[in-house]
């Protein structure tokens, strides 16, 4: 019995050696974890960038640092080049302008016609910056020759078009019109004879 108590004693002290034994054992295992964590990271970081990653030599059996590169992402340029901080620009371009003035009692039905037929037709095939129609607003025309001297009425339709140059835009929008489609489009025109006047301008940008 007194055998026994001597080592009831002395259990606690044997159990906690027991731990302090183990705990060198749990270290190393945890300092292992955390170095093959972090070299797996510090890898996967190196292949994102490109830099040199990890590998084994055919000398050594240790890591060494390979040659070889990840390879990067391919990054396409974008299709509209900036303009600003003095980047190049893209290259010079044209707008044709087309007013149509027409009698102002046929106006909505014109209006029905570019809407439904024309306009899906224009933007289908050109580049069409827009095609706008009279809204009613009376016009605003300041100046030293105010009424405009031809006498002629503001345009009541206006359709804007971007080319890359006149020779383009002869060549291109004179077959376009030759088509069938676009010769049915026209055929369905509620009042081809109300157009008082029709004009064309080009113009370029000015910036």
């Amino acid at each position: 019995f007194a055998r026994r108590s001597r080592m009831a004693r002395f259990t606690p002290f044997i159990s906690l050696s027991l731990h302090v034994w183990k705990w060198p054992l749990l270290e190393v295992a945890f300092a292992r974890s955390i170095r093959a964590t972090l070299l797996l990271a510090g890898a996967a970081h190196a292949s994102f960038l490109g830099a040199p990653v990890l590998g084994q030599s055919s000398l050594s059996d240790g890591p060494i640092v390979s040659l070889g590169r990840s390879p990067l992402p391919t990054i396409q340029p974008s299709p509209f080049p900036s303009t600003r901080c003095g980047a190049a620009r893209p290259q010079m371009s044209i707008v044709e302008i087309r007013e149509y003035t027409l009698r102002p009692e046929v106006l909505p039905r014109y209006e029905r016609w570019t809407r439904e037929l024309v306009v899906p037709w224009l933007r289908s095939n050109f580049d069409v910056v827009g095609f706008y129609v009279e809204c009613g607003i009376e016009p605003e025309v300041p100046g030293s020759a105010s009424p405009p001297p031809d006498g002629q009425p503001p345009p009541s339709a206006c359709l804007m078009i971007r080319w890359p140059s006149k020779e383009a835009r002869d060549t291109e929008f004179r077959g376009k019109l030759a088509t069938p489609e676009w010769r049915d489009i026209w055929a369905k025109h509620p009042c081809p004879d109300a157009y008082l006047e029709k004009r064309v301008r080009f113009m370029k940008v000015a910036d």
